[in-house]
């Protein structure tokens, strides 16, 4: 792993409450595994939700950690930055 230091402006926030009733989800399907999904050859309800943040453009989904459902993980999709946005890897 490597530290990054990022300026992003339009970040989904699955880690707020609000915003996961505002989908219509919950903590319990965002920690869902994906792998029984995979084993059926299906996507998982929050792989068709980044696929449909990425299409709308958006920078990145912050969401919660399966391992530590207190702490938050942030997928980034480097290819809809736009001015005034970053990634500045560190060390």
């Amino acid at each position: 792993m490597v530290p990054v230091i990022f300026r992003l402006a339009r970040v989904l926030d699955l880690c707020d409450f609000r915003v996961r009733i505002a989908l219509g989800t919950d903590l319990e399907e965002i920690l869902l595994p994906l792998e029984p999904y995979e084993a059926r050859g299906e996507e998982a309800p929050t792989q068709r939700l980044g696929v449909v943040v990425w299409k709308a453009g958006w920078s990145g989904i912050q969401y919660p950690s399966r391992y530590d459902p207190e702490a938050c993980n942030l997928a980034v999709f480097p290819e809809n930055l736009r001015e005034g946005e970053s990634l500045e890897p560190q060390g």
